[in-house]
């Protein structure tokens, strides 16, 4: 039945990206699951300040850095250029701006501050996650580039923020001794 509307659950066909038929399909496809990510990502940040502090005290699973993260790290691969231009969402959902640093000298700001940075860390961590269901639905190229632009946009503002977190937990450090 040509024409007649996607069931849900069966996988749209992008077809021959070499006419425009199918590139109108691949276009569709495409933006139809980065709507799908773009609503999964905002439905994770409306939730995220009614998490308990508490389960942000400590660096866990994806929080945990790694051995060779650093200052000078983040720095090299252009962080300090890139969160310049990178909004800070922070307040767009009830949560705190991340743009403005903590008293380095006063212990309950930088561990507040260092909560709020968690905070959105884990929703880019999870919004990451939120192109999987596309693969139910869509071709596998228009899913490939939903993931694509999904992670990179998510991993610049993880690179920020752990970036933020390196620099405030140093700078707390030789402020406190």
């Amino acid at each position: 039945m040509s024409g007649s509307p996607v069931l849900v659950g069966s996988r749209i066909p992008a077809g021959d990206s070499g006419n425009r038929s199918g590139l109108l399909r691949f276009a569709v496809q495409a933006t139809a699951g980065g709507l799908f990510v773009g609503g999964a990502s905002v439905l994770i940040g409306l939730t995220a300040p009614h998490w308990p502090s508490r389960w942000l005290r400590r660096d866990v699973g994806p929080l945990r850095l790694l051995p060779f993260e650093s200052r000078g790290f983040y720095e090299r691969i252009g962080v300090s250029r890139w969160k310049r231009i990178l909004p800070d969402g922070g307040q767009w959902f009830g949560g705190s701006s991340k743009s403005v640093l903590p008293d380095p000298g006063r212990k309950r700001d930088v561990n507040d501050y260092v909560v709020e940075l968690r905070r959105g860390e884990w929703v880019h961590w999870v919004s990451n996650l939120a192109w999987l269901p596309n693969l139910l639905f869509l071709d596998r190229r228009a899913v490939a580039g939903v993931a694509g632009i999904t992670v990179v946009v998510n991993g610049l503002a993880i690179g920020t923020l752990r970036y933020n977190r390196i620099r405030v937990l140093q700078t707390h450090r030789q402020a406190v001794g």
